[in-house]
């Protein structure tokens, strides 16, 4: 408030507290550090389900036989390998499901489950994509944090039916202990399934998107002085 000093032309600006500055200031720099924390969780999350999908590891299968162990990895479409110091059970060893399916009933499915699988990670992609988009352009405020949350939610609920489609049902952990996967060697005895490295992925990209709403409703709902 602007007031005139008595019998002079000199103006004095009465501000407010100091306090009340630094209060003011404090929120300010807090509700920007929710922001853009929840812009970092969410540049994760697109960055978590494209490694998901690159490493294609959904269960780890470990085969065991007299002498040795061999991992194979379960992926979205096909059992496969990565590296092994058997050619019979490594890079050679392929199991596709789309191509076993007419023989196998459990092949046809991994090849649903995992089809499904990949559809909604595709999909979650989109929609993470378009949160960051969001970030990046220039909306009103309320409008901005309305669009990230819908389209985070939305990854959210992709990813957790992700998680619940291949962990519930455990389709790769079934077939492992029944070891019916063709052309494997016959010294093999047993297989141990483990959650593969693209489930977790999933899991914690879900978790990230949670946090991420969070962190904008923070910034949101924090009080003014």
């Amino acid at each position: 408030m602007e007031t005139t000093a008595p019998e002079t032309n000199i103006h004095v600006v009465n501000g407010p507290p100091k306090r009340v500055i630094v209060a003011e200031r404090a929120i300010r720099h807090l509700t920007g550090f929710f922001y853009h924390l929840a812009f970092v969780e969410t540049l994760v999350c697109l960055i978590l389900p494209i490694i998901a999908i690159l490493k294609d590891d959904l269960t780890k299968l470990r085969f065991h036989s007299n002498n040795a162990s061999y991992v194979e990895y379960c992926g979205w479409r096909d059992i496969h390998a990565y590296d092994s110091s058997v050619a019979y059970l490594g890079n050679l060893y392929s199991f596709s499901y789309s191509k076993n399916c007419g023989d196998y009933n459990k092949a046809c499915t991994l090849q649903t489950i995992g089809t499904v699988w990949y559809s909604l990670l595709i999909i979650g992609i989109v929609f993470v994509g378009f949160s960051l988009i969001t970030f990046i352009f220039d909306l009103p405020a309320l409008l901005a944090r309305t669009l990230i949350i819908v389209f985070n939610f939305i990854f959210f609920a992709c990813m957790f039916v992700d998680a619940l489609i291949w962990g519930i049902y455990k389709t790769c952990h079934k077939a492992c202990n029944l070891l019916d996967f063709p052309g494997l060697p016959t010294t093999i005895t047993n297989c141990t399934p483990h959650w593969g490295a693209s489930w977790i992925l999933v899991i914690i990209a879900g978790g990230l998107a949670i946090l991420s709403i969070i962190a904008l409703m923070l910034s949101r709902s924090i009080p003014k002085i």
